[in-house]
């Protein structure tokens, strides 16, 4: 008996113990979400709001931390839309013990809302025209919006900044009615001083002569400081590449206030950060079309201090081999245009469409604006060591090995947002070629291309890119055919998808065609997230290549020549920023002896 209650005894000094654990094991149980359902959210969607909070129905583990932060995010979500007296809470939080789910229900009492009743702009010694104050969004009628207000003091302050007050400060200031149910916003405008260019200093340009700085600035001693001139002189000197930081700004006295400086003239400080000008890249992968592919170049970009480039590269696969080096002069003439001399080794081997050593001198000038558009004239002269090609459409043919003399120019046009993986913008360029014009041995031909590619986006993470290239050439005097090596040819990775490359127009034993004239329609690339780092793409292409444009009977005839293929793709986003690339096309309008699809890959969007 005596062991029996001993046994009783440490059972109940062990009980609180066990509660103890028994809490501690429900407190750790992991809590997901199973729903969230809002009540009395007149003016927004449920959908909406969800999308603003942290907790995701079946996504995410519950936490009353976490639900707490969600709330006080929807609170203020209303508040900055004129929702001053808005309540939120969690009307009630039901749990399911069994299976671990949380279902959420969330009240809100919007409340009235706030509307702007008058818009004042307040300022000192500046008054702004009537145009300019119609480009204020927030207008009287409107429903209070705070980020909207912001924006509009934003603009208000560059519009003050392109008249030429770059201290200027924007005061946004929104005042009640007793109710709460109007507002009046005032926009209290500090102009500050009006800066007239004094002397110009420079500050951190580390070996590099000062005139290079200064003559990428698009104002002088006595020009009025204005924000323009500022933006276009910053990103002038971030395009030459020698610059990590460029900073421009009057010299003014920060202890004083800015409405106490007057109109005058002050000194302007431009501040610069040296970029490491010697620079050494690699590159090495693997295309359907080339193969195995690597590349390396190194530049010094600062000779004799006034930001010369010289540059070495080379480049190989198992189709090219390639090397070149190139000596850039960014002005020439004190006149702000790059100079370029390029010399250059080139092999290009392909028993199917020509084999052949060439190496030749290009002298380019021409710049980039400061509106995305830019320009080149060049003259190049090609040596041709040895080229031989299979027959094309007229039959066996010696292929001449005559060099060529050409003068060219071209004008493009790109505000798209990264080079590599554009999500939105437009690039364009047209490029012109004439070959013999000096006479001599050269062969003779005149030769044009066109590019053009829209990227935009459908949806957050969904983006469409369409693209229309097309090229034409043809022979002149004393020339009866176009060399080989300025021909065109279709079909692979970055053309026509489906088509294996080079083979979108073949000749009948199913050698590529070298033809003169040629049209790829990309009708539309459409990428969309899938999971992790991984995208997919759907993509409809179309083109052709022609003998000759002589060929083509009418723009209907071109249209029923073209041919089509079309299918899904793969993206996946590197955590090296590199694009790696997979692509299945089908031809849609497959002829006898085709194959039915073409599997392409490659590093990098198509276009």
């Amino acid at each position: 008996m005596t062991f029996f209650w001993s046994i009783i005894k440490k059972i109940k000094a062990a009980l609180p113990l066990v509660f103890m654990l028994c809490a501690s094991a429900s407190a750790l149980q992991q809590w997901r979400l199973r729903s969230i359902e809002f009540t009395g959210n007149d003016t927004y969607s449920s959908k909406e709001l969800r999308s603003l909070m942290e907790l995701k129905p079946k996504k995410s583990r519950y936490t009353d931390f976490i639900m707490r932060s969600d709330l006080e995010a929807l609170r203020s979500f209303y508040r900055s839309r004129g929702f001053q007296a808005v309540a939120v809470s969690s009307a009630s939080v039901e749990r399911d013990s069994s299976k671990g789910r949380v279902k959420v229900i969330i009240d809100i009492t919007e409340g009235p809302r706030t509307f702007v009743s008058h818009v004042n702009v307040v300022s000192g010694k500046y008054l702004m025209p009537p145009d300019d104050l119609e480009k204020i969004s927030v207008k009287s009628g409107m429903p209070l919006i705070h980020s909207q207000i912001r924006v509009n003091a934003r603009a208000l302050k560059e519009m003050m900044g392109q008249r030429g007050y770059l201290e200027a400060v924007v005061e946004p200031l929104v005042m009640f009615d007793s109710l709460e149910t109007s507002a009046t916003v005032f926009f209290n405008i500090k102009e500050g001083p009006k800066i007239e260019v004094g002397n110009i200093s420079i500050e951190g340009n580390r070996g590099l002569a000062g005139t290079v700085v200064k003559r990428e600035l698009v104002f002088r001693s006595g020009d009025t400081l204005d924000l323009k001139s500022v933006q276009r002189s910053e990103r002038r000197l971030y395009s030459t590449g020698l610059f990590n930081h460029v900073q421009i700004k009057p010299r003014l006295d920060s202890s004083a206030a800015n409405a106490e400086f007057p109109d005058s003239t002050y000194d302007v400080e431009v501040r610069v950060t040296p970029s490491d000008y010697f620079r050494f890249q690699g590159g090495f992968g693997y295309s359907s079309d080339e193969g195995v592919r690597t590349s390396v170049s190194t530049s010094y970009r600062n000779l004799f201090r006034y930001g010369h480039r010289l540059a070495v590269g080379g480049k190989l696969s198992g189709v090219t081999q390639n090397v070149d080096a190139v000596y850039t002069i960014p002005w020439i003439l004190y006149m702000p245009m790059q100079f370029d001399t390029k010399l250059y080794y080139h092999k290009y081997d392909n028993p199917k469409l020509y084999q052949g050593v060439f190496n030749g001198l290009r002298l380019s000038v021409g710049r980039q604006t400061d509106y995305q558009i830019t320009y080149e004239l060049w003259s190049q002269w090609e040596m041709v060591q040895w080229v031989n090609a299979p027959q094309d459409a007229a039959g066996p043919r010696e292929v001449p090995e005559n060099p060529t003399q050409s003068v060219g120019a071209g004008a493009g046009f790109d505000t798209r947002d990264n080079l590599f993986n554009p999500t939105k913008g437009v690039y364009s360029y047209l490029g012109a070629e004439v070959a013999g014009v000096f006479g001599g041995s050269s062969n003779q031909f005149v030769k044009l291309t066109w590019d053009s590619r829209w990227y935009n986006t459908l949806y957050p993470r969904f983006f469409w890119s369409s693209a229309l290239r097309a090229g034409w050439v043809t022979p002149y005097g004393r020339s009866v055919d176009v060399p080989v090596q300025a021909k065109f040819y279709g079909g692979g990775s970055s053309t026509v998808r489906g088509f294996d490359v080079n083979k979108l127009a073949a000749l009948p034993n199913n050698d590529p065609l070298k033809g003169n004239f040629y049209l790829f329609v990309n009708v539309v690339d459409i990428r969309f997230p899938l999971f992790w780092w991984i995208n997919g793409a759907v993509f409809l292409d179309a083109g052709n290549v022609w003998a000759d444009a002589s060929d083509i009977v009418s723009a209907r005839g071109m249209i029923f020549d073209l041919r089509w293929a079309a299918g899904p793709g793969l993206r996946i986003d590197t955590p090296l920023k590199i694009i790696a690339r997979l692509d299945l096309g089908f031809k849609l309008d497959r002829r006898p002896g085709e194959s039915a699809m073409v599997l392409h890959f490659d590093l990098g969007q198509p276009f």
